[in-house]
């Protein structure tokens, strides 16, 4: 006997459903980047409609998390149970039900969605290509589904799984519904402005400015002000005369109060009266400006090959500028080492005092690979053709005597070291290689403090064209 079952053809239904900020909102951003920097971030509704820019590309950090702060949207959230419920009355394998969500991880919506009492099956992509979830949707179309409702907040996907559709004229298009908005309000409660600061993980939205480099340590960018901004400054005192701030970023080296391979950088708008000087133009400003300075610092590490950075954070100074909201100092220099340690691996950055260091080496090995390390060829060719005499002196010691910037860029002076054959005597050598630029220098002296080699006066001082000239008058005075 035939069943009513077998005559009438039972539809299979398939039940889509995005997650992000359709059934649930959350602290979650997407990241625009620009050269590995982040320029702004964006909201699920705000990306779903952003045209990135040429040079442009998205960073999703924070859909791979737990999800924080997480706000379940009721009515959208409703009609996901219905269709869980009608599933799991109806025949075997008749409806699937999914959250199909452009994350990398599917973990983090599973979990939450069991905290509030639904059990779905979550499919992540790891891809916001509104062509994707299209795609997923026409493969369980060949599957059998012939039934397709469709819940998602962008209108990109919505359109994408249309012009899909519209490819099999008998799959029955039950419901393509957009978000139903429903308006959130947290409880609010006070909440200090630095604190606000010190909670974000992206310190509110920036930009990075167009700068030009005017020096070999030296570059600029120029900020336009209207009117009403540039009477405040000229009143207040600060030296501007044109409607543009003029902002500096330099790096220097101090053999006085930096160590070997180390410079210190900073940054500053010209005409201020000091480091502290009042510009107040808003965080978002002042973000802008710290942001295009590190992208400035970046290009003159590579440049200098600098292989470590020191930044004053400023912890011991009262905020006085009201750009900080009169924070705290300890507050300010937190918020300057969290940008810092976003902008660079923690593990290369460390906080001593009031400063904040960079062991670029570690935050940008690539800038380093295969260079050429002439302050170590030169003190193994001492050690090996000078400091060879009975008593001669630790390596250890004659590292000591290194200063200046990196390791092309270098001076060497001895306290003494012990010749094989003449004794005691110093050497100094002074090495500036900047790959065959004109400002290349190679020069050394010796003097001899216990024996005077035949045909020396008591001290000799030689200048080279290149590093290896040098090398072989050392490798002559053994």
């Amino acid at each position: 006997m035939l069943k009513l079952k077998t005559l009438i053809h039972e539809r299979r239904v398939l039940s889509v459903f995005d997650f992000d900020d359709t059934i649930a909102k959350s602290d979650a951003w997407v990241y625009v980047m620009r050269h590995g920097v982040a320029q702004k971030r964006l909201n699920p509704a705000e990306f779903a409609v952003y045209k990135p820019k040429p040079g442009e590309t998205f960073d999703f950090r924070d859909f791979d998390r737990k999800i924080r702060n997480p706000k379940l949207i009721k009515k959208n959230a409703e009609l996901l149970k219905k269709q869980l419920d009608k599933a799991r009355r109806g025949s075997r394998g008749a409806r699937k039900v999914t959250i199909l969500t452009a994350r990398r991880l599917g973990a983090p919506v599973t979990s939450f969605l069991k905290t509030v009492g639904i059990d779905a099956y979550v499919v992540p992509l790891g891809s916001a290509n509104p062509k994707d979830k299209a795609d997923w949707i026409e493969k369980q179309i060949r599957k059998g589904y012939d039934t397709i409702y469709f819940m998602d907040d962008s209108n990109k996907n919505i359109a994408a799984v249309n012009n899909m559709l519209n490819k099999y004229p008998k799959v029955k298009k039950r419901s393509i519904l957009k978000l139903i908005k429903e308006d959130i309000q947290p409880k609010k409660k006070p909440i200090k402005f630095s604190d606000y600061l010190n909670e974000q993980d992206m310190l509110l939205e920036y930009e990075i400015f167009d700068y030009k480099k005017k020096a070999e340590d030296r570059y600029e960018f120029e900020v336009p002000i209207d009117q009403e901004t540039l009477d405040r400054l000229k009143a207040q005192g600060v030296n501007i005369s044109t409607p543009k701030l003029r902002y500096f970023v330099t790096v220097n080296h101090d053999m006085r109060k930096h160590r070997f391979g180390q410079y210190e950088a900073e940054f500053g708008v010209q005409g201020q009266r000091s480091a502290g000087e009042t510009i107040n133009l808003g965080v978002k400003h002042l973000m802008s400006v710290i942001y295009t300075s590190l992208e400035v610092v970046d290009k003159m590490v590579e440049e200098l090959k600098i292989a470590n950075l020191k930044i004053d954070g400023a912890a011991g100074e009262k905020d006085t500028t009201g750009a900080w909201g009169g924070m705290e100092p300890t507050q300010r220099s937190n918020i300057y080492d969290r940008i810092i340690r976003k902008h660079y691996p923690g593990s290369a950055v460390k906080t001593t005092g009031r400063f904040i260091e960079i062991d670029m080496k570690k935050a940008k090995p690539e800038i380093f690979r295969g260079q050429d390390n002439k302050v170590e060829v030169l003190i193994d060719t001492v050690m090996k053709y000078l400091n060879t005499g009975e008593g001669a002196y630790p390596r250890e010691d004659i590292e000591r005597g290194i200063s200046g910037t990196s390791v092309t860029n270098f001076e060497l002076s001895t306290d003494a070291i012990i010749h094989p054959k003449y004794g005691a005597m110093y050497f100094d050598a002074s090495v500036s290689d900047y790959d065959g630029n004109a400002g290349d220098f190679y020069e050394a002296s010796v003097e001899w403090m216990d024996k005077v080699p035949p045909g020396s006066d008591g001290s000799d001082f030689k200048d080279f064209a290149n590093f290896q000239q040098l090398l072989n008058w050392v490798k002559s005075l053994a």
